[in-house]
């Protein structure tokens, strides 16, 4: 969602895959002639990443090592 600024509520639904936002005026004020005050778009779900549980998010993994003799 956008930042609030003086003026405008934004608010947002979710259908399934398709998110819908919307601008409306606050007391005092009104939308510009011809502004535009919804928006709808398709959202695609990302895989996330695996973390090995070993190893610290951030950090980089110990190097091998050769074994003792």
């Amino acid at each position: 969602m956008p930042q609030d600024v003086a003026g405008v509520a934004y608010t947002s639904s979710r259908e399934g895959a398709t998110v819908t936002a919307a601008a409306t005026p606050t007391a005092g004020y009104v939308l510009g002639v011809g502004a535009e005050a919804s928006w709808t778009f398709d959202v695609v779900a990302m895989p996330c990443a695996t973390l090995d549980p070993q190893e610290t998010p951030g950090t980089t993994p110990p190097a091998a090592t050769s074994p003792v003799r």
